[in-house]
């Protein structure tokens, strides 16, 4: 596993593939001691999958916040006829989504395992700003993988390229 070139310093990236064995996974996890691993990557690459195997495994002192459940309904509608959120909206939506973060973490002892595809640099970017110390790791997947995946969840917000 190669470490990704970051612009911050402080922030460390991995690149995973959902058929990563789950020790490995662990040892990311640890790595990120008590700060958040974000495993970002593009819709249906496995981000989920990966959270999901590493919070169920009973060696990791974790817990998964899957920010999906941030995005706004007016957002979902508009995802799934195309219409992508400006970047004041986007803005409101990584700012509320942060703040989503620090409340579900508030009091754990457990490392934060937060789930999200972070396709905009500037979501990226503002939550590197708000949890400076955090691990990333990219998941990624064919586009055919992924499209597949996509496809496959009933009532997904974001639709597969064709």
């Amino acid at each position: 596993m190669a470490a990704l070139h970051s612009c911050c310093t402080t922030t460390r990236m991995y690149q995973m593939h959902s058929s990563m064995p789950i020790r490995l996974l662990i040892t990311i996890a640890t790595a990120a001691a008590l700060r958040p691993l974000i495993i970002f990557g593009r819709p249906g690459a496995g981000k989920s999958t990966i959270a999901e195997r590493l919070v169920a495994h009973p060696d990791a002192n974790a817990y998964n916040l899957d920010l999906d459940v941030c995005v706004p309904q007016w957002m979902r509608d508009n995802f799934a006829k195309g219409v992508y959120p400006t970047l004041a909206e986007r803005q409101a939506f990584a700012s509320d989504a942060a703040d989503y973060v620090r409340t579900e973490s508030e009091g754990k002892d457990a490392v934060c395992v937060v789930s999200f595809s972070f396709v905009n640099v500037d979501l990226r970017d503002s939550f590197r700003e708000r949890f400076p110390d955090a691990t990333w790791a990219l998941v990624d997947a064919s586009d055919a993988l992924a499209g597949e995946r996509i496809a496959s969840r009933d009532g997904h917000f974001y639709k597969p390229p064709p």
